[in-house]
């Protein structure tokens, strides 16, 4: 099932990239956040406090104002048309809820059952290339017919090429083991430095920084970001009591603590000395 979603993931992206700027599109894919958080509610029952929703929503909001901006700013021969922007911006929202599956998904693979993360890279890898066999075959994208036509998969291949495959192969195994040690939602909390680094290499390669709307938009990000981690910290008291005679601890847990103020839900749990 991850192998499905993930392939499925790559062709909706894919569409995206050829019609958004590529900080726009990281800063769309940071709703992979929002969508990750709701499929862990869905799929796991893992809530999060009303201070990360908060957080999360913010992150929404930021990714909204992204496309709004860029579809205003589309204009001429050169700039992609607003309908582009449009069918961009669903792909891309597509892919980060796809991206949000997965990552549940593969987080109880590798959380709970402890499966190897080089090994589930590998079946990610084979589910992968069963997908795209199936496309192929099918022609549900029109690359079969491009395919027939130039009689070659790697016919229009360079060593360019090799530099995002390589990447993004060495990344799916950066994330899987990131995805192992802290899990889904703060794994994908984790990559949002690509925001940072897409508009970097924006400015220094193409000499054109992004858009002052497209700056709010990634600062909003980052404040959701540090809104999330901020006010997300469980709270923890333990009381020393006597339970019938026998020594115990009492333990209540909270939603959030910060500068020394903690707010506790009722109830304790009675954890034995």
């Amino acid at each position: 099932m991850p192998s499905m979603v993930f392939a499925l993931q790559n062709f909706v992206c894919t569409a995206a990239y050829r019609r958004l700027d590529g900080v726009t599109f990281n800063v769309l894919s940071q709703t992979k956040l929002l969508f990750t958080a709701l499929f862990a509610l869905a799929l796991r029952g893992r809530d999060q406090t009303k201070q990360q929703w908060q957080a999360l929503l913010l992150i929404f909001i930021a990714s909204a104002s992204a496309v709004i901006g860029e579809g205003a700013a589309s204009r001429g021969p050169m700039e992609a048309s607003r309908a582009d922007v449009v069918v961009g911006a669903a792909a891309a929202l597509l892919g980060a809820a796809l991206s949000g599956l997965g990552s549940v998904l593969s987080e109880d693979v590798l959380v709970q059952k402890q499966r190897d993360v080089l090994l589930f890279s590998a079946e990610l890898a084979a589910g992968g290339i069963l997908v795209v066999g199936v496309n192929l075959l099918l022609d549900l994208n029109g690359d079969g017919t491009r395919l027939l036509h130039s009689r070659d998969l790697f016919a229009l291949w360079t060593p360019s090429t090799l530099l995002p495959v390589v990447t993004l192969g060495c990344g799916g195994i950066l994330v899987g083991v990131v995805t192992k040690a802290v899990g889904s939602v703060r794994k994908a909390l984790t990559v949002t430095v690509g925001l940072l680094l897409s508009a970097a290499f924006r400015t220094a390669w193409l000499g054109r920084p992004p858009s002052l709307r497209l700056c709010i938009s990634i600062l909003l990000v980052v404040a959701g970001m540090r809104r999330y981690f901020r006010l997300g910290r469980p709270a923890v008291e333990t009381i020393d009591a006597n339970w019938h005679g026998e020594p115990v601890t009492l333990r209540r847990t909270g939603v959030h603590a910060q500068a020394g103020i903690n707010f506790f839900k009722p109830g304790y749990t009675i954890v034995p000395v």
